[in-house]
């Protein structure tokens, strides 16, 4: 994430290819943290939702 707003910080201060390289690596960043923030969503609901062994059905 730092490497993305390092990138983004560098195309603000240029433009062409680099502020386009920066776009899509932020981008990219950010579809990272939601993957990631939705797998762990994901688990921590299945992890609380398991039936564990003794639960009545």
């Amino acid at each position: 994430m730092g490497g993305g707003l390092l990138m983004a910080g560098a195309a603000a201060l240029t433009s062409g290819t680099a502020r386009l390289v920066a776009v899509v690596a932020v981008v990219a960043v950010v579809a990272v943290v939601v993957g990631v923030g939705a797998v762990a969503a994901w688990a921590l609901y299945d992890h609380r939702t398991e039936r564990r062994r003794g639960d009545s059905a």
